[in-house]
């Protein structure tokens, strides 16, 4: 018999996956997924599945074709026309059975990869997941917190907090670890594994940004670079480490390394002011503040002027609308730019 969770969980990803979900609804269904780990399994499986078996693709791929062509307004013959009434709940009907049929196919392919582990199949990862403009908190099986920011994922593996404490982060994360001397926990990025016991650190490695940091608050970490996993370097409190990433396109080894301090900035820690709701540079270059336009607006930033590209800027900013930060820029170093839709012209 299914929870009421589960039963609303179905109803809202029924909503999303139509396009009728509402924002009250987008944000239920995140509630859902943060409370309840299982949950975000099937949703990443079903929305952004991973590489599988060339059956398992062929099957979703064709469910998720079905549900999009029982959207289409059907074709009624014009005798024996069924009322308009009726016609939308045959719709709905069939979508939500179209629906729970994609979902129970995603559930079984995840206990087939789970099985075929030792095969040398990709293990399945639970994902909690978060979009532009938008945060989390989460409590991991061990106790861990973790602050999800922005247009970040997090990820673990099934059985996550027995034999291993593994999680994967693209994005960035403020993690405060539960102590086990034991099972060590372990952070993967794209171009490090951080290793600790319980300690409190920040990562921030999006995909689109040319480096990778973390920051240490209290405790102590040891971090192992990914392109070399002989060169481990230990991190005291209030030690940063930035790893820059090759261009694209070109494979530099070994990584550009720098060992620095935390920055703060009218007695805001730059790298954990995403707590606080808050967007925090030191020196930063327009570029680089145009990749947290980005991430948190899910602003599109077009350079037209070269010289204002080369602008640097120092300060501390409310993260809750693009414009009052563009202002205050404009009026630190002059330029100017129009918004259309998602894009942000700077001239």
């Amino acid at each position: 018999m299914q929870s009421p969770n589960e039963n609303r969980f179905y109803e809202l990803l029924y909503l999303k996956l139509t396009g009728e979900a509402g924002v009250s609804e987008l944000k239920e269904l995140e509630l859902l997924l943060q409370t309840d780990p299982g949950y975000g399994l099937l949703y990443d499986q079903l929305l952004k599945p991973e590489p599988a078996l060339p059956v398992a693709e062929t099957e979703a791929a064709y469910m998720a074709h079905y549900v999009k062509m029982m959207q289409a307004k059907p074709s009624v013959p014009e005798t024996g026309a069924v009322p308009a009434p009726v016609k939308r709940y045959g719709i709905r009907k069939m979508l939500r059975l179209a629906v729970a049929a994609l979902l129970v196919l995603v559930a079984g392919v995840a206990l087939w990869m789970l099985a075929g582990r030792k095969e040398g199949l990709t293990p399945v990862k639970t994902i909690a997941a978060t979009e532009h403009g938008s945060k989390s908190r989460l409590v991991l099986p061990d106790g861990t917190v973790v602050h999800l920011n922005t247009n970040s994922n997090l990820s673990y593996g099934a059985g996550f907090g027995r034999q291993t404490r593994e999680v994967y982060l693209t994005g960035e994360a403020f993690f405060e670890v539960a102590h086990n001397r034991n099972v060590p926990f372990v952070v993967h990025t794209s171009e490090a594994d951080i290793k600790v016991l319980g300690t409190v650190f920040n990562v921030r490695d999006y995909d689109d940004e040319s480096k990778m940091e973390t920051s240490l608050l209290k405790g102590s970490i040891e971090l192992a670079l990914t392109s070399n996993k002989e060169r481990k370097i230990r991190l005291s409190p209030s030690d940063k480490i930035v790893i820059d990433k090759p261009a694209e396109g070109k494979s530099s080894d070994p990584r550009m390394v720098r060992v620095t301090n935390i920055n703060v900035a009218d007695s805001v820690v730059l790298e954990t002011s995403w707590l606080h709701n808050k967007l925090a540079f030191a020196d930063k270059s327009f570029p680089e503040i145009a990749l947290d336009l980005k991430h948190q607006f899910g602003a599109v930033v077009i350079f037209r002027n070269p010289e204002v590209e080369r602008y640097r800027y120092t300060g501390v900013f409310d993260d809750t609308n693009a414009e009052d930060i563009l202002k205050i820029l404009q009026m630190i170093k002059p330029f100017q730019y129009e918004i259309k839709d998602k894009e942000i012209i700077i001239f």
